[in-house]
């Protein structure tokens, strides 16, 4: 469904690109098992998730996915706190995060998506 809504607006000058459809920032396997599974919302600060002349620096298992390498996909958006994350943002969370012995860097028992 992600991938469809990327795809259809792929010609829009406000869609990022190139870019992925992110569906969550975090280690999926690592919140399915964690003790308590906590998520957070804000605003996407997309611009600076995929830089202009490094746009998969912050994804690289990202480039050249599609909607078809689900795997792949899901492991680009997992491994997103352990490659390069934009900390000045998701740094603001931690402190709340960690009073509930969460993190999404792996620091904690628990782990977060956003």
């Amino acid at each position: 469904m992600a991938w469809r809504a990327f795809e259809r607006v792929g010609r829009q000058h406000w869609r990022v690109t190139p870019a992925v459809p992110i569906l969550f920032f975090g280690d999926l396997d690592r919140y399915w098992t964690s003790p308590l599974r906590i998520v957070t919302v804000g605003l996407n600060p997309s611009l600076q998730e995929f830089p202009q002349g490094s746009p998969y620096k912050r994804f690289p298992l990202a480039r050249d996915v599609t909607a078809h390498d689900t795997g792949r996909y899901l492991d680009a958006l997992s491994t997103y706190f352990r490659t390069d994350p934009y900390r000045r943002w998701f740094g603001s969370f931690e402190p709340l995060l960690n009073g509930a012995e969460s993190s999404y860097y792996g620091e904690r028992p628990s782990g977060a998506l956003h």
